[in-house]
């Protein structure tokens, strides 16, 4: 099986990347979309550990080009453990974008926000296999983009609040296995059997300092065969969680100085 990979970044570099996937069957193209994600920066913003590069994916069409009809979609936190096959097979069954239901606890009152009824599920948007020519001769990118200037309070998740308000009935449910939201999913021991992409949601990710859990040894793993093997873990979140420790504690500390002052 032949891979196509495009990989949209602003700061990958072919030198780095071109090692990492080396074969006769594998093709790899980097797209930089810093010019591309300039014309909506009064509309594309960065919502807390959410970068305004996610919404790059509504622009697919721009990227890709009218050769390309359907596409894969993976988030940069999403570890591939087996192949893809069955899932692109699915793609003549797609009559617009395929996803799976976001598995995050606690989200009713946004989807009453997004205007979804009760019954419908709210999708997450890390993993999308997209009919390219639906999206584009309706206009897809267009509307999204449309509803996301008209609405920046309903905005919470991104792209993802508005793919789910403006296509919620055209999308097809797409299995977990999928996209095991390893970051939402609660009490899970082992992963399972047929679980294909893993998804890191949420703020700790692997390449963190002193993350541990499900999945985490597959992404070691690929770190270990790929260029970035000699890269240091990523000490950020150790950072936030002092950060947000002696702001906590500087607060009290204020509040007591106010009480004994009084």
């Amino acid at each position: 099986m032949s891979t196509y990979s495009r990989m949209v970044s602003a700061a990958a570099t072919k030198r780095n990347c071109a090692p990492s996937v080396r074969g006769g069957h594998v093709r790899l193209d980097i797209h930089d979309i810093d010019a591309l994600m300039a014309k909506y920066a009064l509309v594309f913003r960065d919502h807390f550990h959410i970068t305004k590069t996610a919404y790059a994916r509504l622009l697919m069409p721009a990227i890709m080009g009218p050769e390309v009809g359907y596409v894969i979609y993976l988030d940069c936190d999403i570890v591939c453990i087996r192949s893809m096959r069955s899932l692109w097979n699915l793609r003549q069954q797609i009559k617009l974008l395929g996803a799976a239901v976001d598995e995050a606890q606690g989200l009713e009152s946004l989807k009453r926000m997004l205007g979804l009824t009760g019954t419908s599920p709210y999708f997450n948007s890390g993993v999308l296999l997209v009919n390219l020519e639906t999206w584009r001769s309706q206009d897809v990118s267009g509307r999204l983009i449309q509803w996301i200037a008209n609405n920046p309070e309903k905005v919470v998740f991104a792209d993802q609040d508005a793919i789910n308000a403006e296509l919620s009935g055209d999308i097809y449910h797409l299995s977990r296995q999928w996209n095991l939201q390893l970051g939402s999913i609660k009490n899970i021991k082992d992963l399972p059997s047929d679980a294909c992409l893993l998804h890191f949601n949420g703020k700790r990710k692997p390449w963190h300092f002193g993350t541990t859990g499900l999945g985490v040894e597959h992404f070691r793993q690929a770190k270990r065969n790929s260029s970035w093997r000699s890269i240091p873990p990523d000490f950020s979140y150790q950072y936030y969680k002092i950060q947000k420790s002696i702001t906590k504690r500087w607060k009290g500390f204020l509040a007591l100085r106010t009480l004994a002052q009084m």
